[in-house]
């Protein structure tokens, strides 16, 4: 026999007006996206969100507006929503299971900045995600991958640091595995390291031709790609 879960306390109850509210809005998103339609919602995003910004839907419409502008490449105006949301989580409580909108809206916020070409900001954001939310992960990966595009080498070190851990294994997607393996690249002075199979032939190619056996010793390393040393 199944036990019904008790009501999460830290959940907010939608009142019956608001949810049907809440519904409605959520396909009417969904299909002027599919329309490539993507702003066609934001003035009633915005008039709900600010005629209640007490509402628990409240930010989650910002959140919306925001993704909505930045896929029409409005970034100014996605910029400002995407932090009208994470302001207000500050007198809303979520309403539903894993919906982190602070998370959610910095993450986006930075992609954003990084779509436009602004990776000083972008990095910043990473940052004000990862003092918000110290355990994210990839907030701390991403971070140090920005880091180095910048030559901020010692920044994306730390950042790196953060969520590394201590081995290697076979799950080449896990932010901690990455982080390792950046480290060990940052740390390998004398690799020279490829963005892809092509970029590691020509090298080899010309360093063949050349005789150059210096290349040849930088080229011969665990790994040839930017993920790092793989063990």
């Amino acid at each position: 026999m199944q036990h019904q879960q008790p009501p999460d306390p830290s959940l907010e109850k939608l009142d019956q007006k608001t949810d049907r509210e809440w519904r409605r809005l959520s396909n009417q998103v969904l299909y002027f996206r599919c329309q490539d339609k993507n702003c066609h919602t934001n003035p009633r995003l915005l008039s709900i969100a600010e005629g209640d910004p007490d509402s628990p839907i409240a930010p989650l419409l910002h959140l919306w507006r925001a993704d909505n502008f930045s896929s029409d490449g409005r970034f100014a105006e996605s910029l400002k929503a995407y932090d009208q949301a994470v302001i207000g989580t500050q007198s809303t409580r979520i309403f539903l299971p894993k919906a982190n909108v602070i998370n959610g809206a910095l993450t986006h916020k930075a992609q954003t900045l990084i779509l436009a070409n602004d990776l000083n900001e972008a990095l910043a954001t990473y940052h004000d995600l990862m003092t918000l939310l110290p355990l994210e992960k990839e907030a701390a990966l991403h971070a140090g991958m920005l880091a180095e595009q910048l030559g901020k080498n010692q920044l994306a070190y730390e950042y790196y640091q953060r969520i590394a851990c201590a081995d290697y294994s076979m799950d080449g997607d896990d932010p901690e595995q990455l982080a390792k393996r950046a480290i060990d690249r940052l740390d390998s002075s004398n690799v020279v390291f490829c963005q892809s199979e092509e970029e590691l032939a020509g090298m080899l190619r010309v360093a063949v031709e050349c005789k150059d056996t210096v290349q040849l010793t930088k080229l011969v390393s665990k790994t040839h790609f930017a993920i790092g040393p793989v063990g």
